[in-house]
Formats: structure tokens, C-alpha cells, sequence
């Protein structure tokens, strides 16, 4: 005798608004990471309910995420906006990044066996392919940083970076002509200094190959900004 599965529980209306926040909240920080909504863009309450069928609700709580997150600023008088990307703000994404980074590549130094060291070997040679593709080669770029964390066993520094990397690569489509794919196959290069220190267990060694990689990075937006501003 068969016997149909219960039916799930309605939806309460707070874990109604929370899924439309999130919805409202996902798709708003896409649009920004794509560089499709720039730094000043205004961000109008009435026009985001229209386009997602939503109420005020949700949007107001996907916008103060946002905010908290860095993505938009709130001015009196002048409402929502794209959050710009200063140099202050650029420092410090590559100050955050380079600090994660050292701490899960120093981790894995020490912990990571031979098989997930050879993992990471096969996508920086992959990476190798891609330096005519910055779309791809970032993506890959993400994959690959956050590969080591895992492997190195620091997922929670993984995660942070995730979401660092998240901020770099909202710079890297902002400036992507005139920085970011200029660079790739400098920090291509990179990348392999980065592997061969591991390879070699050298601690000292990585940690300068990370530091360096960063900071040239920066040194080139930092350039790129000076030259606009």
C-alpha cells in the first residue's frame, strides 16, 4: 500500500520576505559585480518592486545588506547609490586578500598532501590557456585560491576570500582594459612562483611570492587611478 508524502508546510510570511529579499539581494549584487549597475548609479526603491513584483519590504532589506556589505551607500537626500571604488577601498581588498591568502597558503605548506598539490599544479596549468581570456582566467583564478584553502584545511579562510575575491573581481571588470587584463600574464607568472614554493614546502618563500603578487596587482590599479583622477 503505497502512501503519499505529506504536504509540506506553507511558507510563513517572514520566510516569504526572506526569500524576496534574498532575490531582490542576489540579483542587485550581481548587476554590481557585472559592472552592469556602476559606482553612482542610483538604486530606486519604486523601480527595483516593479521590476522583481516585490514589496518595499524586501528591497529595503536586500539595500541595508548591501550597504553593510560595501556594495551601496545612503545619503540623505540623495538615497541609494553603486558604492565607488576609491583607492582607500582598493588597499584594502588587496590588504584583506593578501592576508587570507598568506594564511591558507602557509596552512597549506605545511598540511597539504601530495595529490592535492598535484591538483593544484593541474589548474595553474590550465590557467596557462587561458591568459587571452580574462573572463575565463578569473574565474579559474577564484577556483584556484580558494583550491588551496580547502585543500590546505582552512574552508572558513576559503569562504572570506571567496568573498574578497568577490570585491577583486568587481575592480577587475571596472578596469579591465586598461589594468586587469594587462596583467594576466604577469600574474600568470606569478601564480607558477606561487606553485613552486609550495611544491618546495618553502614557507619564507611563499609568503613573499603572496605578498608580492598582491602588491604588484595593486601597484598597477594604483598607477591606473593616479593617472584618472
Amino acid at each position: 500500500m503505497s502512501t503519499r508524502p505529506a504536504n509540506k508546510a506553507p511558507l510563513s510570511a517572514a520566510q516569504q520576505r526572506g526569500r524576496k529579499q534574498d532575490l531582490v539581494y542576489r540579483a542587485l549584487r550581481d548587476r554590481i559585480l557585472s559592472n552592469d549597475l556602476r559606482p553612482g548609479d542610483r538604486l530606486r526603491i519604486d523601480e527595483i518592486t516593479r521590476q522583481h513584483e516585490v514589496s518595499h519590504i524586501p528591497v529595503r532589506e536586500a539595500l541595508k545588506q548591501l550597504q553593510a556589505e560595501g556594495f551601496v551607500t545612503v545619503e540623505p537626500y540623495v538615497g541609494t547609490t553603486v558604492a565607488d571604488l576609491p583607492m582607500e577601498w582598493v588597499e584594502e581588498v588587496f590588504e584583506a586578500k593578501e592576508a587570507l591568502e598568506l594564511i591558507g597558503g602557509r596552512a597549506a605548506c605545511l598540511a597539504m598532501d601530495e595529490e592535492a598539490l598535484a591538483q593544484v599544479a593541474v589548474q595553474v596549468r590550465e590557467m596557462d590557456d587561458l591568459v587571452t581570456d580574462p573572463e575565463a582566467w578569473s574565474q579559474a583564478n577564484v577556483r584556484l585560491h580558494r583550491l588551496i584553502c580547502t585543500e590546505a584545511g582552512k574552508p572558513f579562510v576559503g569562504e572570506m576570500l571567496g568573498r574578497v575575491l568577490d570585491q577583486w573581481d568587481r575592480l577587475r571588470r571596472r578596469y579591465l582594459e586598461e589594468v586587469s587584463a594587462q596583467r594576466l600574464e604577469h600574474a600568470q607568472a606569478e601564480h607558477h612562483e606561487i606553485l613552486a614554493s609550495l611544491q618546495a614546502r618553502d614557507v619564507e618563500g611563499l609568503s613573499t611570492r603572496i605578498s608580492e603578487h598582491n602588491r604588484n596587482a595593486l601597484e598597477a590599479y594604483a598607477r591606473h587611478l593616479k593617472l584618472i583622477d
